[in-house]
């Protein structure tokens, strides 16, 4: 039946197969076609389908345990800069955790505008350790600001994050 189907790199695709070659009991082509979808590159199919990549990890691996996957833990996900003055420039600082064992890589961090300017330390941060998302809000008028940041990492529990600015000018 499967021998009509194109394997492309597709994540989903992949998964679909490998979890076939599960139920058929055939746990080499599972394992292969299971690899396959994990070595996909597409940052939205790792984005959309995070909870199956521990299933295939487990297809993979039989000892696989979630709770060795990076785990990504923030000390708050909103910061009230409170009140602004028009064309004034603020700074928030949110601190990141690993608290899985493998190390925690943030892959790219979105503002929802272009008035945030975000960085971060592009390195992987060990298990156990503490890394800083900063922000920069520039507000140009007066009124109510709720600016968002969306944190795409290699963590198990990463959907994005959303970590939010909230500001109000007058």
């Amino acid at each position: 039946m499967l021998n009509n189907i194109k394997s492309e790199s597709y994540f989903y695709n992949n998964y679909l197969i490998s979890k076939y070659f599960v139920n058929t009991k055939d746990t080499i082509r599972a394992i292969s076609f299971a690899k396959k979808a994990l070595t996909a590159k597409n940052e939205l199919d790792a984005f959309l389908y995070t909870p199956l990549r521990s299933e295939l990890n487990f297809i993979i691996n039989k000892n696989y345990k979630i709770s060795d996957e990076p785990y990504i833990a923030v000390n708050k996900t909103i910061c009230d800069l409170g009140v602004v003055k028009p064309n004034e420039q603020v700074e928030a600082a949110f601190s990141i955790i690993n608290k899985g064992k493998k190390p925690l890589i943030i892959k790219n961090i979105i503002a929802s505008c272009e008035c945030t300017l975000v960085n971060w330390e592009r390195k992987p941060i060990p298990s156990g350790a503490t890394s800083f998302i900063k922000a920069k809000l520039k507000i140009k008028k007066a009124g109510l600001f709720n600016k968002n940041l969306y944190v795409f990492s290699n963590a198990y529990n990463n959907t994005p994050l959303i970590l939010s600015l909230k500001a109000r000018s007058f």
